[in-house]
């Protein structure tokens, strides 16, 4: 057996050199990847909002976030596949929206986007009731500047007199193999508590 590596004694250099390139991969990966979002419900803004992330999705680390996100008005949080081809991303938004404001905002908000994207192929632009909260809903398909066709849902609602927005985009490629999970996680969002609703 061989004796363990002391200050008289140094370790293999072979050793350190692959402990240092197995910590910098380490270290690299929890820059970008947080761990994998399980199955059940994820909390988040300090385990106020429930949702039930979609298997496949992970939970992008803060500084991945500031990077891809340009605008002044960042996601709190995202979650997003390996490819980079299936997110939803949450932005709690500092603009004051009351829930009779709604509907106004959503009617505001379709108009920017018709006025911002060429090709928009609507799909859906609806109210619905989760769990007693009412929420708008915008589904529209646009062709990105890449070329690639990009399915997105948009919902929004009034929270502590603050809008907040959900977010889900998918490459139309991938779309076959969302099978219900867009619905789960729509169907899933609750707030635990109904305090500074």
């Amino acid at each position: 057996m061989s004796k363990p590596a002391t200050s008289s004694q140094p370790a293999s250099p072979l050793l350190s050199a692959t402990a240092r390139l197995c910590l910098l991969v380490w270290l690299l990966a929890g820059a970008v990847w947080a761990a994998p979002a399980a199955d059940e419900p994820t909390f988040l803004f300090d385990k106020q909002l429930s949702a039930k992330i979609p298997s496949g999705l992970y939970n992008l680390a803060q500084q991945a976030i500031d990077a891809d996100y340009k605008a002044p008005n960042r996601p709190q949080h995202v979650f997003r596949n390996q490819l980079g081809d299936y997110s939803v991303a949450f932005l709690f938004m500092a603009k004051k929206v009351a829930p009779s404001e709604l509907p106004v905002f959503q009617t505001n908000l379709k108009e920017a986007f018709l006025k911002k994207m060429d090709g928009v192929q609507w799909l859906g632009n609806k109210t619905r009731k989760i769990h007693g909260v009412e929420w708008f809903e915008l589904e529209f398909k646009n062709l990105e500047a890449n070329g690639n066709l990009m399915h997105n849902w948009i919902l929004g609602t009034s929270w502590k007199g603050r809008l907040l927005e959900v977010t889900i985009n998918a490459f139309d490629d991938v779309e076959p193999q969302l099978g219900n999970s867009v619905e789960e996680l729509v169907q899933s969002l609750t707030f635990v508590s109904s305090v500074g609703r």
